[in-house]
């Protein structure tokens, strides 16, 4: 079935899960896990980061027999890795605090049914939890982008549609409309223009609607306008609006790229301007991926790690490059200063050795002029 042909309520929720697809695609691709071998055949990271990513955290534990006793029919063993829902029970001082504070327990679920509760969680050697930020808090940004890219693209779509050159042409009986129609055709189809042919009106109401009398100016065919054709010129600036709402999310997100209105070239400053603040999601997602894992490592004896992938650790190269470029720039002012102030410090001993041939100089003369003095008298 062609998008076309869908109803416009279901083409919405198309366009805002395409709109939720791509932004969850570049979320979830900014970290890469590495899991022991035996590990991985029951681990899914992309399961994992999706949970992560959609919940704000994920709890790893491993099955035991009491867990799938009554669930034989879902393809579990015993023994077997599982990534799963994470909900905290327990009293906590704070927002921020929720979850992590001693004696929380913690509530697991998957999605076939099978519920698992851990006290106390934290010192728990069964349970670890992976959260997806410093504010145990899920990813709420990808909802809100894709609900305003959607929108403005359903904006531009209207825009497009209603600037269209579509008017309704007024007939004042069916002769008339039949003859515009006729002409309306031919003109649509190239017909006439291909045989060189004029169109020739027969009807004698039709003839007396459009030709002149006494000498008054010939009029055109009375049409009704429901588009809005001057109005096309808007289409640019929803468009524009729609990529810089693209590029506000890949900001946020590690991939920096500015649009400006301006006509003129920018310069590197402004091209590179909140390089370094776009990265600050992303270090958080990995730093809390990095204490999760460890946290495995510690309690279940693995050897797991995680890694920026390749897209983001060529930004942090970048960045790095860049922070290296700042440091040169600082050493070569240093150096350039350290000369200055040498040069000032030669400048003044130099002036010191010329005040002093100065003085001397004018004693001389002052000299001179009283011997010549006393010649006179």
């Amino acid at each position: 079935m062609l998008f076309s042909d869908l109803k416009p309520v279901i083409q919405k929720a198309y366009r805002i899960k395409s709109y939720d697809d791509i932004f969850s695609n570049i979320v979830m691709s900014i970290l890469d896990y590495e899991f022991p071998e035996e590990i991985k055949k029951d681990i899914n990271p992309k399961r994992l980061e999706a949970l992560r990513i959609y919940t704000g955290a994920v709890a790893i534990w491993q099955l035991e027999a009491s867990d799938i006793s009554g669930h034989e029919d879902c393809n579990l063993k015993v023994g077997q890795w599982v990534c799963s829902q994470v909900e905290f029970t327990g009293k906590t001082e704070c927002r921020y605090g929720f979850g992590i504070a001693e004696g929380v327990n913690a509530i697991c679920n998957l999605n076939n049914g099978i519920v698992k509760r851990f006290d106390n969680w934290v010192d728990n050697e069964k349970i670890a939890v992976i959260f997806l930020n410093s504010t145990y808090m899920p990813d709420l940004n990808i909802g809100r982008f894709s609900d305003m890219a959607a929108e403005t693209e359903l904006s531009i779509k209207l825009n497009i549609f209603f600037s269209r050159f579509y008017p309704i042409l007024i007939a004042d009986d069916k002769k008339k409309q039949k003859v515009i129609n006729k002409i309306v055709k031919n003109m649509m189809s190239g017909g006439n223009i291909d045989t060189g042919e004029l169109e020739t009106i027969i009807d004698e109401n039709s003839l007396k609607s459009i030709m002149a009398e006494n000498g008054v100016e010939v009029k055109g065919i009375e049409k009704i306008d429901i588009g809005e054709v001057d109005k096309s010129s808007y289409i640019q600036y929803l468009c524009k609006l729609r990529d810089d709402i693209m590029r506000w999310f890949y900001s946020l997100y590690g991939m920096n790229s500015q649009g400006s209105s301006k006509m003129a070239q920018q310069t590197t400053d402004e091209v590179n301007q909140d390089s370094n603040s776009s990265m600050i999601l992303p270090y958080d997602m990995y730093k809390q991926a990095k204490l999760g894992l460890e946290m495995c490592n510690k309690k279940f004896g693995w050897e797991a790690n995680v890694t920026f992938s390749k897209c983001w650790a060529e930004r942090i190269i970048q960045l790095t490059d860049e922070a290296v470029d700042i440091e040169e720039i600082e050493e070569i002012g240093d150096d350039i200063k350290d000369t200055i102030d040498e040069d000032a410090v030669k400048g003044e001993a130099l002036t010191d050795d010329n005040n002093d041939d100065k003085i001397e100089e004018d004693k001389e003369d002052k000299s001179d002029e009283s011997e010549e003095k006393k010649d006179e008298d």
